[in-house]
């Protein structure tokens, strides 16, 4: 009687083990097919970076100097207010694409996703802090519509243009745009 406890015990665990070994590797198959599509799909992809939830693509970019005039609204007068830029900064313009559905932010969404690098640091990466944005399009003209829209949700499947500044260490080596979210690939923009 004990010998055949033993073996019924034996094969049970034997079955059980083998169970739970085959749904292991089925699930393990599974997240390994799911996380190569969406890498495939996420990443870098000359001036577009693809999340999971949006897509941003850059239009256009700019350098503005320290102590440049730069429009910051009408002065009532059919003309603009203007005032002097404090730091020499990069302007970016891009579009934002809600991909996913979710609740994105324009120009949020974009600072949470991207990392601007100047590498002109023997000794450390050189991270980019946000600048000042000028609500102008690339022209220099003050346009309002990044202000009103940059914290507008975007609904699924719709674009939204926005406008972002990162304050330069220096106006020559190149910025290098990285996913923070790690996805593959880079955007460098040249300075000059």
């Amino acid at each position: 009687m004990k010998k055949f406890m033993m073996i019924t015990l034996g094969v049970t665990s034997l079955l059980l083990l083998s169970s739970c070994g085959s749904s292991n590797n089925s699930t393990t198959a599974s997240k390994m097919s799911h996380s190569s599509a969406a890498e495939s799909v996420t990443g870098w992809n000359g001036s577009t970076l693809t999340t999971h939830n949006a897509k941003y693509k850059i239009i256009a970019t700019k350098i503005i100097l320290k102590g440049q005039l730069i429009p910051i609204g009408p002065d009532g007068n059919g003309g603009e207010l203007t005032e002097p830029n404090d730091k020499d900064i990069l302007a970016i313009w891009y579009d934002t694409t809600n991909i996913s559905g979710v609740n994105n932010l324009t120009s949020l969404a974009f600072v949470t996703a991207i990392n601007a690098v100047q590498d002109n640091n023997s000794n450390f990466i050189n991270t980019l802090q946000v600048g000042g944005t000028p609500f102008i399009n690339p022209n220099g003209s003050y346009n309002d519509t990044f202000s009103n829209s940059q914290m507008q949700n975007i609904k699924k499947d719709g674009t939204v243009a926005g406008v972002m500044a990162f304050d330069l260490t220096d106006t020559t080596t190149p910025v290098k745009l990285t996913s923070n979210d790690n996805f593959s690939g880079s955007y460098t923009i040249k300075l000059k």
